[in-house]
Order: C-alpha cells, then sequence, then structure tokens
C-alpha cells in the first residue's frame, strides 16, 4: 500500500497518528481501510490475500502503539528471505 494515508482510520473522527496512544491493532486499520476505500473488487482481494499471508501472521494481533523499527527490519528480512530477494 504505497503512502501513508493519515485520514485512513476515523472511526471516532480520529486521525492515522492518534491510533499511537490507543489500543488498535494491525487488523483493525488494515479492516478498516479495506471497508473505506474505492477499490476494486480484484484490488481488494488481491490486497486481503498479501495480509493474510505476509502481515497478519507477524503483526494482525499487535497493537500499533507496540510496534517499533526493529519489528519491521525483521519482517523485512524475513520476507527478503521467503521470497529469495538476497
Amino acid at each position: 500500500m504505497p503512502g501513508i494515508n493519515y485520514n485512513l482510520y476515523k472511526p471516532t473522527g480520529s486521525s492515522i497518528k492518534d491510533v499511537y496512544f490507543k489500543n488498535v491493532t494491525f487488523d483493525e486499520i488494515f479492516e478498516n481501510h479495506i471497508k473505506h476505500t474505492n477499490l476494486k473488487e480484484k484490488t481488494t482481494r488481491r490486497r486481503q490475500n498479501e495480509y493474510n499471508l505476509h502481515i497478519k501472521p507477524r503483526f494482525g494481533h499487535m497493537k500499533v502503539k507496540d510496534s517499533n523499527i526493529q519489528h519491521a527490519i525483521n519482517f523485512k528480512t524475513s520476507l527478503e528471505k521467503k521470497l529469495c530477494f538476497t
């Protein structure tokens, strides 16, 4: 998903910046994004498949405020190994 849409998570009128101060999980943000983004059906399916395969197992349950740069580095490394981009 290219770029950061700061209006992505607005169920209570808050911005994505506020997510770091709340108990919001990556799953909740992703589901909200899919629900409130006007995408073609094929694009929605592709994003859901990619999320479920790569991101959800590692981060889905995690609260965004609990994530850190080391999580991102480890994730990048595991994807590189998994997808043979070394």
